[in-house]
């Protein structure tokens, strides 16, 4: 009974809510409203009365501009909580926050340049116009101003193209937090960052100078410029082989070295080639697997050449990384035929699947896929029945 009448009161209570939303005008009328009265809680004495005010006004977004002058007031004067709370409501604020925030930047108080900044960031690439400002901020005399401007720069991206050199300069500051913002910063603003490609490859390369982190932010700032980049693919592949102390940076490194290799593109198939040599099979299997299995087209000739290496490992995981492909590896189909008849059980139900994916591009796929059906192995078999099942549903 309770339950039914809680129910008749929620369906009362959501015709009535969708009756008022339903005009426009009284809709408008009510949000100018909530932003006059929490406009004026930000002079209330409670701190959370105030805190809840600046989430509610940067929750209108751009529409709460009329009260961008009073948060600046709060970032000037609030404290770190409220300064946070500022930083957020600004962001999403956005572009109409950029030309109050700029002047700030060289507030005499490093707590407001600092928020300042990072609030351009949180604005991300609507505050383009910011760019100069802070790019000059690089140079602030407190450290943390300029850790959080080069974070700005690399949130506002490619339209940050003109702050490049300033933060190749960085690359060479005291503090290493700035050193690694900038490197994060050149990925960031991506293939308009090019000429900072060489910077990269040192910086991965300098073991010495930089921590485990710049280095690591150094592998992703690389694809992130993309086939701009393509001067780094030795540095990329040597970061992918890489052996640390701890096994887990060993992986860390391998997973965004194949990410970057796969960013710069097909100008990376024929020098992983070589890498595909020698026991490591984690090391294989992210190369068939994370890179030119995600490379589409170009990567097929390289997989067919790898599906007739004599090592099961390396043909089982090109006959995956071709069924990832799916349509476009029909070149393929021929010798995963052979593939599904000559080769050991993983492999052939690799073949199975990677047919499966493929389809019927070729009038071989589906008789070599039944004739698999009679293999002695159960495995192969399974693999070539739902192989043909998948088939038949993609026709259907």
């Amino acid at each position: 009974m309770k339950q039914k009448a809680f129910l008749l009161c929620l369906i009362i209570a959501i015709a009535l809510l969708s009756q008022f939303t339903a005009v426009s005008p009284i809709l408008g009328q009510q949000e100018k409203v909530d932003l006059e009265e929490q406009m004026r809680a930000l002079g209330d004495e409670e701190v959370l009365t105030r805190s809840a005010a600046i989430a509610a006004i940067g929750n209108l977004g751009p529409e709460a501009q009329a009260a961008i002058p009073e948060l600046i007031i709060v970032l000037k004067t609030g404290s770190p909580f409220l300064q946070g709370n500022v930083v957020e409501a600004l962001g999403k604020i956005g572009t109409p926050a950029v030309s109050a925030l700029i002047p700030l930047l060289k507030d005499e108080k490093e707590d407001v340049r600092k928020y300042a900044a990072m609030a351009l960031g949180r604005i991300g690439p609507g505050a383009m116009d910011s760019v100069p400002a802070l790019t000059e901020a690089l140079k602030d005399k407190s450290a943390r101003v300029r850790q959080v401007a080069a974070e700005a720069l690399g949130f506002i991206g490619t339209g940050a193209g003109a702050a490049v050199p300033g933060l190749l300069e960085c690359l060479k500051d005291e503090d290493e937090k700035v050193r690694i913002y900038a490197v994060e910063a050149l990925g960031g603003i991506g293939p308009e960052a090019a000429v900072a490609v060489r910077p990269l490859m040192e910086v991965f390369q300098e073991k010495d100078t930089w921590s485990l982190q710049g280095r690591k932010n150094a592998v992703i700032a690389l694809g992130k410029i993309g086939p701009a980049a393509a001067e780094a693919i030795p540095t990329l592949i040597q970061a992918l082989k890489e052996e640390t102390a701890s096994g887990w940076t060993t992986f860390v490194f391998r997973k965004y070295a194949a990410r970057s290799l796969k960013q710069i593109g097909p100008a990376s198939l024929p020098a992983l080639q070589d890498t595909l040599k020698g026991n490591d099979k984690e090391l294989q299997q992210t190369i068939i697997l994370k890179i030119y299995g995600k490379l589409g087209i170009e990567a097929v000739p390289f997989l067919i050449n790898a599906l007739q290496d004599e090592r099961e490992a390396i043909s089982e995981y090109a006959a995956l990384a071709l069924g990832k492909i799916g349509g476009d590896a029909g070149d393929a189909v021929p010798r995963l035929l052979v593939t599904l008849k000559s080769r050991g059980t993983n492999t052939r139900v690799a073949a199975a699947i990677a047919l499966g994916e493929i389809g019927p591009v070729t009038g071989d796929v589906i008789p070599g896929l039944t004739e698999a059906l009679n293999d002695d192995n159960w495995a192969v078999h399974q693999a070539a029945e739902k192989a043909l099942e998948s088939i038949q549903a993609e026709e259907e």
